[in-house]
């Protein structure tokens, strides 16, 4: 009996150690005497491929960023092939002193950030798609959680806008996880591996990824987050600081009918299956790397589960030849990761 109730005291202890520690970081986050006060500058790097209606929008967003506390730079990174575009915007900027217009005949968007952080001069680091924007107050409140010298990556909400008719919902993948862990500093990657999924919604230290990080994969035709998160997992360090999930302020991601995440009719096939076993070949590589962490091990196999999911929610809406296409294909690439759960699972049934 005495044992028990020990135990069981213990317990209790704990988790009120753990509300507390949970409640220190909302605080933390959301007292306005947070602000330090320090003038902090930030590199948003714009990667852009041709002409979309909402650059403009996007680098205004941007430029409205600046105040007493928080300086940017915008630069715009046009990967090639399209000279005439770079030449447009770079007469269109020319004179204003935030923002510089790159090229690289290297296509893709990841050339472009690659680029970017080649160049960047400001302390921190932004990735935005050329067609997404931030609110007024974004950076503002996303540099507070640098105050901590151990934070390298600050997590912000993420807002999705149809890019018909303007409709927000802010009920996104990192609106949930950072209700979830509360806001504050999280000390281990493993915790956060929720927000280790896209580039966007984040803001860095340049020299973290610029210098610890490295390059971003050239030659991903998409997902190319996923294959970095994966890749770099071991080479993550610090922490990572959760903004407040109740902010006003957000990173807005506009929706697009046909973007590079959600493929057109006939890209769709290519899309789930020919180009999502390549993508699971990567991971499969770093498996395979010698010496791989435990914890870098379980990241990546998370990272395959969430790919092969997405694949079946595709395959489960194929049948005749389309389907027997698609078995023949995963059987040929040979990927242990997938030929079971929809191959030999299937023909079982």
């Amino acid at each position: 009996m005495i044992v028990r109730a020990i135990r069981r005291g213990a317990r209790l202890l704990a988790r009120a150690v753990k509300r507390l520690k949970r409640e220190a970081r909302c605080l933390r986050a959301r007292l306005p005497w947070f602000d330090d006060g320090v003038r902090r500058s930030v590199s948003v790097v714009i990667a852009t491929f041709k002409p979309v209606p909402w650059l403009e929008e996007a680098v205004s967003s941007v430029l409205a960023q600046k105040s007493k506390t928080c300086d940017v730079e915008v630069l715009l990174c046009v990967n090639g092939p399209d000279r005439e575009y770079h030449e447009a915007l770079t007469r269109k900027y020319a004179g204003t002193g935030e923002v510089s217009v790159l090229y690289t005949e290297r296509v893709g968007a990841n050339a472009g950030r690659n680029l970017g952080v080649a160049v960047a001069s400001k302390e921190f680091l932004l990735f935005l798609d050329d067609d997404d924007l931030l609110t007024r107050g974004y950076l503002r409140s996303m540099l507070r959680g640098f105050a901590d010298p151990e934070v390298n990556i600050v997590v912000g909400r993420l807002v999705d806008m149809k890019a018909e008719g303007g409709e927000r919902n802010a009920d996104t993948y990192v609106n949930r996880a950072m209700r979830e862990l509360g806001p504050g500093c999280l000390t281990g990657y493993v915790e956060a591996e929720s927000f280790l999924v896209s580039f966007c919604a984040k803001v860095y230290r340049t020299a973290f990824v610029r210098d610890r990080l490295g390059g971003f994969e050239e030659d991903a035709r998409h997902t190319e987050d996923v294959l970095f998160w994966a890749r770099h997992f071991d080479r993550l360090e610090g922490r990572i600081f959760v903004a407040d999930p109740d902010s006003p302020e957000a990173y807005v991601r506009r929706v697009t009918s046909n973007s590079l995440s959600r493929p057109a009719a006939d890209r769709e096939y290519d899309f789930w299956v020919t180009d999502r076993l390549w993508i699971l070949d990567r991971l499969g590589e770093v498996l395979r790397r010698e010496g791989i962490a435990d914890s870098h091990r379980t990241f990546v196999l998370s990272v395959i589960r969430a790919q092969t999911y997405l694949m079946a929610r595709y395959l489960e809406g194929l049948d005749g030849a389309l389907r027997q296409r698609a078995e023949a294909e995963i059987l040929a690439a040979g990927n242990p990761y997938v030929t079971e759960r929809f191959v030999d699972r299937g023909r079982r049934a």
